[in-house]
């Protein structure tokens, strides 16, 4: 296997991974992002019920991140023998942290309360061959 590590870019297809499977959920929008906004602070605990706190990493935010570990990401998957290695997101939204992965050597795991998001993010991995285990949570705590 090719080593990634070293490489630092927001271009992700510098990261040498095939992201395409990716492609139509790039373009979701946050429901953070789709709110009208607040005009005050007494208007927050509202607006946060109502968008649930979604707000999605940016790519190049992603990348960066990705390319920071992935040295250590190359050691894990090394010593795994054979053994995928596992890459969690606690918030996944639209899978922005699983875009830049390898279907070959990861396994995705996430969770997130916006079922819908979690059910698009399950369909578009499904589709493109990773092994996966995403849970829709429960907000009520």
């Amino acid at each position: 296997m090719r080593s990634l590590a070293g490489r630092r870019t927001s271009n992700p297809s510098i990261l040498g991974v095939d992201n395409t499977w990716y492609s139509h959920l790039a373009s979701v929008v946050s429901l953070g992002a789709q709110h009208k906004g607040v005009n005050s602070l007494a208007e927050l605990h509202e607006a946060r019920a109502e968008h649930l706190s979604q707000f999605f990493t940016p790519a190049d935010v992603v990348a960066f991140h990705l390319a920071d570990r992935l040295a250590a990401m190359d050691a894990a998957i090394r010593d795994s023998r054979g053994f995928p290695v596992a890459i969690l997101d606690n918030s996944m939204g639209s899978g922005r942290m699983f875009q830049f992965a390898d279907r070959r050597n990861t396994k995705l795991a996430g969770f997130d309360i916006h079922a819908e998001s979690v059910d698009a993010v399950t369909a578009a991995t499904k589709a493109a061959g990773f092994r996966t285990d995403f849970i829709v949570g429960d907000a009520g705590g």
